[in-house]
């Protein structure tokens, strides 16, 4: 006999299906075609035996498919369980008391900032590299001072050697070569001296300053004609020590 509902071939006798439990009704085997009276609508019994054996072929199926899956996943899980977990390192090196401290990378005060650790070291290290760097950044007004200075004496500068360029040239028509040469040798050095030394920082600034000064002065004094030479060659009593401090200043290069 068969489950009219799931089409499970069931013991002879049998109440209720196994399968699905449906209560059975005994189906008799094939009995042909009948006719029901009255109706005029023919039944084939033997489509509801073979619709049964075709559904009992196809769950059989499934069941089998099941159980071939069911029995991969447990293959696979036993093969996850079974996997080596490597084995922790363990010794004096590793130990809690020797190991480093969790890296955080942020933490967050109780002003509400939050304030980045390793910023902060990178920052500490980049400033004990290059110690000079943080100096001028500390001290910008005074280099602004020293600049503005610095402009001011450079016109004066200016004016001076144009001055002692037009003297020399006045003085060459005179018929005093030996002097105009040495004006206008003075002021082509101290121009291209000038030039050499803008490649400098605070270093140039303070010394030029300082020349600036002396220069007019010691023009200023050397008012008798025979003492006009050595007073030309007073400026490089100031540019020859010039020259070595800003050699042995290499920091203050660009």
């Amino acid at each position: 006999m068969y489950c009219r509902k799931c089409g499970a071939e069931l013991p002879e006798g049998s109440a209720f299906c196994h399968l699905c439990g449906t209560q059975t009704v005994p189906v008799p085997a094939a009995q042909g075609d009948t006719a029901k009276s009255g109706s005029g609508i023919v039944v084939n019994q033997n489509f509801d035996v073979n619709a049964a054996g075709a559904a009992q072929r196809e769950q059989e199926r499934d069941i089998e498919i099941a159980r071939q899956q069911a029995g991969e996943l447990k293959t696979r899980v036993k093969q996850w369980a079974g996997a080596e977990v490597p084995p922790q390192e363990s010794g004096p090196e590793f130990s809690g008391e020797s190991a480093a401290p969790p890296r955080r990378e942020s933490e967050r005060p109780s002003g509400g900032i939050v304030i980045n650790q390793n910023f902060d070291r990178n920052a500490a290290q980049s400033a004990q590299d290059n110690p000079g760097e943080s100096a001028q950044d500390q001290e910008p007004e005074l280099g602004f001072v020293w600049y503005r200075i610095f402009q001011v004496l450079l016109a004066l500068w200016a004016l001076n050697n144009f001055t002692a360029t037009g003297t020399a040239l006045a003085l060459s028509a005179r018929g005093a070569g030996a002097y105009a040469f040495t004006s206008i040798a003075i002021a082509i050095f101290s121009t291209v001296l000038f030039v050499q030394l803008l490649k400098y920082k605070l270093a140039a600034i303070r010394t030029l300053t300082v020349f600036c000064v002396v220069t007019p002065v010691l023009g200023f004094f050397a008012a008798a004609q025979a003492e006009r030479f050595f007073a030309s060659l007073g400026p490089l009593l100031v540019m020859v020590p010039t020259i070595f401090y800003l050699k042995n200043r290499e920091d203050y290069l660009d």
